[in-house]
């Protein structure tokens, strides 16, 4: 994984965790309620995915130890899953997170931007085509 609990509590803070972690009953008190942990960690899981589907275009996946860029990917990216289930909504401020950081993800996968410190794997080839000489020729003397 990416990112850990306490990165994303550095970011967004245990009030906003905790909110956010729950979705039916009561909000927990402690950031270390295995409630939180879990769904905490699912959703680390689930923009960890997210995230290696942009990068295994140019990068070999999983990274063995990410830049900070991408642990603030994928908290962004987890923090919108958290947002996006039970009653809670995604604010417009974790909307406009998540889509700068899909653009940013996207320009990775073209090639636009890369990852310092990382070496792009080789890109495959392309298709290869050869031509060979014609068997049978249109025509009067040909089969076709």
């Amino acid at each position: 994984m990416y990112a850990s609990l306490a990165d994303m509590v550095e970011r967004y803070g245990e009030v906003e965790l905790l909110r956010l972690s729950v979705i039916d009953g009561p909000t927990p008190e402690d950031i270390a309620d295995l409630r939180v942990e879990a769904r905490v960690s699912r959703a680390i899981a689930t923009a960890g995915d997210i995230v290696d589907s942009y990068l295994r275009k140019r990068y070999s996946t999983p990274l063995a130890t990410p830049p900070a860029s991408i642990v603030e990917a994928t908290c962004v990216l987890a923090r919108h899953w958290l947002s996006t289930s039970g009653s809670v909504n995604p604010s417009d401020s974790v909307t406009t997170a998540v889509a700068q950081t899909r653009a940013w993800l996207g320009r990775i996968a073209t090639g636009d931007v890369t990852i310092e410190g990382l070496a792009p794997v080789a890109q495959s080839a392309a298709a290869r085509v050869s031509d060979r000489p014609k068997i049978y020729e249109p025509g009067a003397g040909g089969m076709w």
